[in-house]
């Protein structure tokens, strides 16, 4: 891979602190900021774009405005299962639905969903995305325990604001500017497997264990080339970090700061795939939108 490329990955929530509070458990939008030059990847820096009050998100969509030629991977999903657009009459493009969501508001949007779900026998009231299916991934319609419902609010109706090419729901072959969806838990799964590595709870959040998984995801991630390791295998990249930021990625309880790097990374992957499409198979619907990594094009034409 020729010339450099800044990438970017954003550990995204639904409901960011301020950027003052002194909670223990700050809900943070942490980005990755990393240079990306012949498959390495380097963390230059991390920033916090929390705004001045509680669910402020005004540096974020300060940060989406920002100029240049960049890539960025967004750990929250972009669109919503085929099913539930269809059930709900809602227009049948990225654009159309999500401007009505945006027209709903947070609230009206959640009552929808709460409202659709109630004609819905058990078991059948969250419909998955096919690439929430690859990833192993919970439905975006959820509202509760990891919210990513709110989640989907909040990101995608900002995205819809902005110029950016959003693949693949949304690609604009003049932009330089590109924007990816990230499911940083794919990666870890390759450092590690299945075993956790984060907690919102903060007793638990100090389990070793936790830790450890940490420690071993960043020591995977940073290797120097190695045949037998499994995540320059899947991603083809390895990364590099300041020592100082190994250590607060590791003693970080909540894994933002060490999956807004996660994601980082397949932001790099995608774009190393830019000619094939950024690494999405060609036959998607493309009103659900796609996370993007290697594990999710596995039995995919």
């Amino acid at each position: 891979m020729n010339g450099t490329m800044r990438i970017y990955g954003l550990d995204f929530t639904s409901a960011p602190s301020s950027g003052s509070s002194k909670a223990k458990r700050l809900k943070r939008l942490m980005l990755a900021v990393c240079t990306l030059e012949n498959g390495l990847l380097k963390v230059d820096n991390f920033e916090r774009l929390n705004g001045t009050s509680r669910g402020d998100f005004s540096k974020l969509e300060a940060w989406l405005r920002t100029e240049g030629e960049w890539i960025a991977g967004l750990d929250f999903p972009f669109g919503q299962p085929a099913q539930l657009i269809h059930d709900l009459n809602w227009p049948k493009t990225w654009a159309g639905y999500v401007g009505c969501v945006n027209e709903l508001g947070k609230k009206g949007f959640e009552e929808v969903l709460n409202q659709y779900k109630k004609t819905k026998p058990k078991g059948s009231k969250e419909f998955r995305r096919e690439t929430d299916c690859k990833a192993r991934a919970v439905s975006p319609m959820k509202l509760y325990g990891v919210p990513v419902g709110k989640m989907f609010f909040q990101g995608a109706t900002r995205l819809l604001l902005t110029e950016l090419s959003i693949h693949p729901v949304r690609t604009v072959n003049s932009e330089k500017r590109h924007v990816i969806e990230a499911y940083p838990k794919l990666v870890a799964r390759s450092c590690i497997g299945d075993k956790p590595y984060k907690s919102d709870d903060s007793k638990k959040s100090l389990n070793e264990e936790l830790k450890e998984s940490r420690e071993q995801i960043v020591r995977a991630i940073c290797a120097n080339n190695n045949s037998n390791n499994q995540f320059m295998k899947t991603y083809g990249l390895r990364v590099e970090m300041c020592r100082g930021d190994k250590d607060t990625c590791i003693n970080d309880p909540s894994g933002d700061l060490l999956d807004s790097v996660l994601c980082a990374i397949q932001a790099a992957w995608s774009y190393s795939r830019r000619d094939c499409n950024y690494g999405i198979p060609e036959k998607v619907n493309i009103l659900e939108g796609w996370i993007c990594d290697p594990q999710t094009l596995e039995g995919t034409d």
